[in-house]
């Protein structure tokens, strides 16, 4: 099937033809078992007319939501067919923007970023994108929040990060599925206002979704009532209010107080008969189901400024409260490791001294200190000193890192996306992770012999699994809504792999990293272990051999450091990368914003 074709660069859509078009459309959906189906729409007929606010209102599960769906083209209908300016929807429809229920912000990007990813992805030159995003950022009042993160914003901040996101490169018809159902009442109605004004100055086609009749009066020209499921349009209602309204005083006028006594005579049918055994009964408009005139606009508290997080410097240039706490916590945790460790050490020389624990297999504390200092002076070991075994170990596990951490992060992202191959594939993975890895190290000698390559191929094949398995894991639970707004604003395979999938997956990737770090080391040295001449896995086998106690411990702390040293330069790594993620602020750095 071919996408809708999107309207000619330049070219107007007909404002004489209806924006959207649902001609005797039935929805179906297969249930939990093979022989169920669901009826979600049924013989549904509706005009959306160009320019216009129209709303759809019913009970929960009447399938409003899946009408927008078939507007975008997320899904097709299983009877009848679905216009937008006169075109039939056959696919993803790149005409339309769809602002979802939750914000699906992009969690990588910043305010900036994300306002200005559709235009991105249409080639705007940053100049414009910055001029436009500049502009549709002050229309919501989020002027000084354009390199904040989502998450450190509010709820009702990030919901007008997400409309202006869709509206800033103007498509024709917007699809809104129940925007500010998540928001307090005075956030959801300062919203109301700022999409209003937005909205009159450009007159795009609005397609609404909402629960709430109050918010439907005071937005739209029309209201679609539909019936409980599966949905049918009971009625039509216009919406006889002046524009430009003002949410905040509309509510308490006498006529609309009459539309919502009129509309909501239809709707509390349908309501009650949707609740389980019709016994919960609505509020009637008497009583709680209008709302009360809400407190004039002046009273609305203005957007707050953002909490100082972890990292952040406030103007003055002095370091935030949260930074001062959080480097005080870091401290009192290392001091505690520090005496963790010392308190080890002190228990092990006493054990050792009072022969509690055999000092030939143990040796002491000390002892370990004197052999590492006379292995660091240059003492020879084998064939050249300590330095020497430790490159040949380094470089067999770093190669032997890399390649499987590319590899781990290749399949993974292959399979993820690629859900059949993946169930085809899975026991054989399974069953070759299952098998230890000192059982196949005379096989990679075999094949690749007792030098450098062998030890390479073990070390690649332990990351290969810790990385997999987390970039799979990253891949398969991305949130799909996310990669279903990238098409509608038109990126490509690529840009959608390179700005959405790669970013969103980062998190899963380092974990699966971290955990290769210690197990491409163990693969290293095990493959040392078997048939080496050199490397410390050699040097530890020698020292055993030897029953020097205190030599092996030394090489077991040798590798401890290492694998210390480089999971500290990973972790450096990972904090830039995922600079994004309120996780990387600790504890007491995630305060948010609270408007």
């Amino acid at each position: 099937m071919n996408p809708a074709p999107a309207l000619a660069p330049g070219a107007q859509p007909d404002v004489h033809r209806p924006a959207l078009e649902v001609r005797n459309v039935s929805v179906r959906f297969r249930g939990g078992r093979a022989a169920s189906e669901v009826l979600a729409l049924d013989h549904v007929s509706l005009e959306i007319p160009a320019g216009s606010f129209t709303s759809v209102i019913g009970p929960s599960g009447c399938g409003k939501t899946t009408l927008l769906r078939l507007a975008s083209g997320l899904e097709l209908p299983s009877s009848g067919e679905v216009l937008c300016h006169g075109r039939e929807i056959t696919d993803l429809n790149k005409e339309v923007g769809y602002v979802t229920q939750d914000s699906n912000l992009y969690a990588w990007m910043t305010v900036r970023e994300n306002v200005e990813f559709a235009l991105e992805v249409r080639g705007v030159p940053a100049r414009e994108r910055h001029r436009r995003s500049d502009e549709y950022l002050r229309m919501v009042g989020l002027e000084g929040f354009e390199h904040h993160y989502p998450h450190q914003l509010s709820g009702g901040m990030q919901k007008r990060v997400s409309i202006i996101r869709t509206l800033i490169y103007e498509p024709d018809t917007v699809l809104m599925d129940e925007p500010f159902g998540a928001l307090d009442s005075q956030t959801r109605m300062a919203l109301q206002n700022d999409l209003l004004r937005i909205w009159a100055a450009r007159k795009p086609t609005i397609l609404f979704i909402t629960h709430d009749l109050a918010e439907a009066i005071s937005l739209s020209d029309r209201i679609v009532v539909l019936s409980q499921r599966p949905g049918r349009v009971i009625k039509t209602f216009e919406i006889p209010l002046g524009r430009p309204r003002d949410v905040f005083s509309l509510q308490g006028e006498p006529e609309f107080g009459e539309i919502y006594d009129r509309i909501w005579s239809t709707l509390r049918g349908e309501v009650l008969s949707s609740l389980e055994g019709g016994q919960e009964q609505p509020a009637s408009p008497a009583s709680a189901a209008r709302p009360a005139p809400p407190a004039p606009a002046e009273a609305v508290p203005p957007v707050a400024e953002p909490a100082p997080t972890a990292g952040h410097v406030s103007p003055t240039g002095r370091t935030s409260l949260a930074e001062k706490a959080r480097a005080g916590v870091f401290s009192r945790v290392n001091l505690y490791r520090a005496l963790m460790l010392v308190g080890v050490l002190a228990a092990w020389e006493l054990l050792a001294d009072e022969k509690w624990i055999d000092p030939l297999i143990f040796s002491h504390p000390l002892g370990v200190f004197q052999t590492l200092g006379h292995l660091f002076r240059g003492e020879q070991v084998g064939i050249g000193s300590i330095y020497d075994q430790i490159r040949v170990t380094v470089s067999e596990q770093l190669t032997g890192y890399a390649l499987g951490g590319v590899a781990g992060i290749a399949v993974g992202f292959l399979l993820g996306r690629a859900r059949i191959l993946s169930r085809v594939l899975e026991p054989f993975i399974l069953a070759t992770y299952g098998v230890p890895i000192i059982a196949i190290a005379p096989i990679f000698i075999l094949l690749l012999g007792i030098g450098y390559p062998s030890k390479v191929g073990m070390a690649a094949l332990t990351s290969f699994f810790m990385v997999f398995f987390q970039t799979y894991a990253g891949v398969s639970a991305i949130n799909e809504e996310l990669l279903q707004l990238a098409r509608l604003m038109g990126a490509s395979r690529e840009r959608i792999v390179r700005r959405v999938l790669i970013p969103s997956s980062l998190p899963f990737i380092f974990t699966g990293l971290r955990q290769a770090v210690p197990f491409s080391m163990t693969g290293a040295v095990i493959g040392e272990f078997v048939a080496s001449t050199t490397g410390v896995g050699w040097f530890i086998v020698r020292a055993s051999g030897a029953f020097d106690a205190a030599g092996l411990f030394s090489g077991l702390v040798i590798m401890l450091v290492i694998v210390w040293l480089e999971s500290q330069i990973l972790g450096l790594v990972e904090r830039f990368f995922l600079s994004w993620q309120p996780a990387r602020q600790g504890p007491v750095g995630r305060a948010s914003i609270r408007n």
